[in-house]
Formats: C-alpha cells, structure tokens, sequence
C-alpha cells in the first residue's frame, strides 16, 4: 500500500490539473447524490408533516344527493347528517374509533375589548382535537362536560389569537361570540397544514358542538369526521358507513352520489409512493453525476498506463505478475474515488447540517429542510465503490495485459 500511495503522490505531482479536475468531478457527484436524497428525505418528512396537519388516517364524510333510485324511493333526494350519527357510526362499526360531528359558520364576529375580528366557528366534540392534531399550546382543548352542559366555551387557532390578543395570555380570557361571552380554555400549538376542507385550522375557532346548535338552532352538521383504528381499514370503513347510513337514510349503499368522503388514508398512501418515486429520481440524478466522474477516472487511468508503459515493462521482466499491476492500478483508481468521495461526504454532511439551523418558514416550511437517513450514507458510498471499481478495472486490465517486450519497444 506504501508503494502505491508513493506512486499516486508521483502520478499527482505530474498531472496535477488532470487529477485536480477528476478529484473534483468525484467530489461533485458525492455531493450531488447525497443532497438530493437529502433533499428528497426533508421533502418526504415535510409532506408527510403536513398531512398529518389535517389528520392522521382520517376521513371527511358528506352529505350528498342519492342518485339512484332505492325501495320505491326516488332519485335527487338530499342526504342531511345530524350529530347523533357520529354516535352511530361508533356504536354500529367495531373499526371506527373516533367520530365528530362538524358544524362549520363562517366569518362569525369575535369581539375582545376594541378588537373585532371575523372568523370560522366549528362545532365539534372533544375527539376532533385528536383526529384532525390540534394539539393545544396553552390551557387545553374540548372536553366531555363541555359538550355535556353546553359550556360557552372557545379554543383559539394560534393565528386567531395573535390577531385577538397579541401577545397577551389569552387563556381565561372572556371574547364575545356573536354578542355571547365565551371564556378562552386553550390555544392551538402551531403546525404545518398543506392540507384542508373548509380552510386552515389556525385561522379557525372551536366550540362543543352543543353549544354550536344550542346558539344557532342549526339541525343539520355540515360534515363527520371519522378515524378507523387503523389506515389499512380505511376502505373497508367506507363500506360500514355506506350502508350504516344507507339503512338510515334508505339510500343505497353502493350509490356514490349519496355520500361524499375524503379518505386521507389513501392519500397519504398516494402521497408517500409520489414522494420515494422523486427520491429514487433524484438518486438516480446524482448517480448519473457520479458516473460522470468514473467515466474521467477511467480516461485518466488509460491516460497513466500510456505513460508508464516502459515502466510496466520492467517490472514485469523483473518478475511482476499480471495480477501484481491488475492491483496496483485498481488501488491507484479507488483511492482517487476514495479521494474525491471523501470530500464530497464531508462537504454534503456539513451542509446538511449547517441547513439544520434554518428555521421552517417561508419555501422551507413547505418543501422541508435535507435531512440525512441511514439509507443515504451507506447508497450513496456503495454506489461510489461500484463506479470506482469500473472506472479502473479497464485501465488496470489494460495495463496488466501489456507484453513486456512490447512495453520496453515503447517510446
């Protein structure tokens, strides 16, 4: 090893530019491989963050108009959901395990002190906070008794409160509903949310749904929200609640007009197999950089093997094997690769991690910061080692090939 590093020092100093150039290239292709994977790991997390902003493995579920005629019963007739079928749902399908009605009024006065503010009231039960992440900041969320004994109460989005309050605790706080006091129980902890039906949840404001109806003698919900005890279960839901609720509503179950219903289950499957698609795409992007790079590997060794022709002569009249020169010349082109992929690792890994630093706002709060997998180191030096061993097996077979009475005619 001594001997070939001495020879590789030697090779160096002589073609300094060529090496340069081709040590550069390794480099660039390492980066180039490690970053968009990086890059295609912090997108993958960030989508992934982002719909489980909506909720994780939920459905949305609305009333819709039958469009086929059932039991004597007539096309067009109107679907209406009332509260108590979130109940239904629970008690009649073993798979649900949660469910909430969802009343929705839009641009609702919400008055504190001079400030008057407009904004989206959502009538739920305390299960919703669970199924869509609303997770509370400050103070806490829905509970049982609110609903219970019709509480005027209000939990805040976080960007409510800030238009509101201000920096100010708004937590046991008194607001003016539609001119009704409600006392401020919680504020929702920020999070990203690419993802919605009715609007950003930040912006919103929640109260118990019995409250909701009790104020504006709404009979109707405007939707469900439902989470089965696990995403594989997600279609076979869909079937229960189609004919839980066809029963009820004497519609039939495989009208698909009846029901509308936004099975996030299924997109977040979707989502995730469009994600590893454009990370093996932009893995595949950096491999073909990287291939770049071997292929100047590779004419620079043939480059060296021309030049030291007379030199492998002698030293196999001296009584080198072919096998001796395969191996010194294979040795040369790995720790060129060696090299040039170490300083591209290094330069990827510290700028990965100097990305750390950047806070999640603006382009990055959606698109994600690189993030390093386990996966991306070990691909990314395998995929180098593959590449190293090609660019110089050909050279370094060349060069093994040579006859020593050709290599001494050599000039």
């Amino acid at each position: 090893m001594k001997r070939v590093l001495t020879q590789l020092a030697q090779d160096f100093r002589a073609y300094k530019m060529r090496f340069v150039l081709v040590i550069f290239g390794v480099s660039w292709g390492t980066t180039a491989i490690v970053l968009n994977m990086a890059f295609g790991v912090g997108v993958m997390i960030q989508v992934k963050k982002g719909l489980q902003g909506l909720g994780e493995h939920i459905g949305i579920l609305w009333p819709g108009q039958t469009s086929v005629p059932y039991k004597g019963l007539g096309i067009g007739r109107n679907i209406r959901f009332v509260p108590e079928d979130a109940e239904l749902l629970k008690e009649r399908i073993d798979i649900i395990e949660k469910a909430s009605p969802e009343y929705i009024h839009w641009n609702r006065p919400i008055k504190y002190g001079e400030i008057l503010r407009n904004a989206k009231v959502c009538g739920v039960n305390p299960s919703y906070g669970m199924m869509r992440s609303i997770t509370a900041e400050t103070g806490r969320f829905l509970n049982k008794l609110d609903v219970e004994k019709r509480r005027r109460v209000i939990f805040l989005g976080n960007e409510e409160k800030e238009k509101i309050f201000g920096a100010e605790d708004a937590v046991g706080k008194r607001v003016l509903l539609n001119g009704i006091p409600f006392t401020v129980i919680g504020v929702m902890k920020k999070k990203v949310q690419n993802s919605s039906y009715s609007g950003s949840d930040q912006q919103a404001v929640f109260i118990p749904y019995s409250t909701f109806k009790t104020m504006y003698g709404w009979l109707y919900i405007n939707n469900m929200v439902y989470q089965p005890v696990s995403a594989d279960l997600s279609k076979k839901a869909q079937e229960e609640i189609s004919k839980v609720l066809g029963e009820k509503y004497k519609f039939d179950p495989e009208d698909k007009e009846a029901l509308g219903t936004w099975d996030v289950a299924e997109q977040e499957r979707m989502t995730h197999k469009a994600m590893k698609g454009i990370e093996y795409f932009l893995t595949i992007v950096g491999a073909m950089t990287l291939l770049i790079a071997g292929a100047a590997i590779a004419n620079i060794m043939y480059f060296i093997v021309d030049e030291r022709t007379r030199e492998i002569g002698i030293k196999r009249s001296v009584g080198a094997t072919r096998s001796d020169i395969l191996r010194q010349f294979l040795l040369e082109s790995l720790l060129l690769s060696t090299i040039g992929g170490g300083l591209g690792l290094f330069f990827s890994f510290s700028l990965v991690w100097l990305c750390s630093f950047i806070p999640e706002v603006g382009i990055f709060e959606f698109i994600g910061k690189p993030t390093l997998s386990l996966e991306i180191p070990i691909i990314s030096v395998i995929v180098l080692l593959v590449i190293s061993l090609f660019s110089g097996y050909f050279p370094a077979k060349k060069a093994a090939n040579l006859r020593p009475v050709e290599c001494l005619r050599y000039e």
